[in-house]
C-alpha cells in the first residue's frame, strides 16, 4: 500500500488531471498504471461512492469512490480518511475471485487513489475496503461491494 496522501479533497483528482494529462484510449495496457499519469480521469465519472462507518462505534469515519474511464475502459478507487489513529485500506479488483487487485491506503486521515484495473464494456468489479484502529490492531471495518 502506498503511504503518502496523493490529494486533499474529493474532486481534485480529476479536475488536475483534465488540465496536465490528455484523454488516452481504451487499453489492456492500462491495468495496472496510474489514472493521472495516463490521462484516463479525462471524461472519468463516479460509478458510486459511501461512507465508510466505523462497526464498533457506528461513526461515519470515510468515503470511497468507485471510479471508471470511459475512454481507457478502467476502474479505480478514491478512498479518504477523516480520522487519526486509523489505518484505511481498499482494493479494487476485476470478478469477485479474492486476490490481486490494485490498492490504496494510508495511516491517519488523509486520501489515496489507485491504480486501475482494466474492466471493459459490462465488465464486473468488487471494492473491498477496511478500517483498523493502529493502536489496537482491532479491525474496525472489513467489507465488500460488487458492481456490474
Amino acid at each position: 500500500m502506498r503511504k503518502t496522501t496523493k490529494f486533499a479533497a474529493a474532486g481534485v483528482i480529476a479536475a488536475s488531471a483534465m488540465l496536465v494529462a490528455p484523454a488516452a484510449n481504451a487499453s489492456a495496457d492500462h491495468n495496472g498504471r496510474d489514472p493521472i499519469a495516463t490521462g484516463c480521469t479525462s471524461g472519468a465519472y463516479v460509478v458510486s461512492s459511501w461512507r465508510l462507518v466505523n462497526s464498533r462505534y457506528n461513526e461515519v469515519q470515510g468515503s470511497i469512490q468507485l471510479m471508471y474511464s470511459p475512454g481507457c475502459q478502467t476502474n479505480w478507487i478514491n478512498l479518504y480518511g477523516t480520522v487519526n489513529g486509523n489505518e484505511y485500506g481498499a482494493v479494487v479488483r476485476v470478478g469477485t475471485v479474492p486476490g490481486g487487485g490494485m490498492n490504496a491506503g494510508f495511516y491517519n486521515s488523509g486520501s489515496d487513489y489507485s491504480n486501475m484495473v482494466y474492466a471493459p464494456g459490462s465488465t464486473c468489479v468488487t471494492v473491498g475496503y477496511s478500517i483498523t484502529d493502529m493502536a489496537t490492531g482491532v479491525v474496525e471495518l472489513s467489507d465488500s461491494r460488487y458492481f456490474c
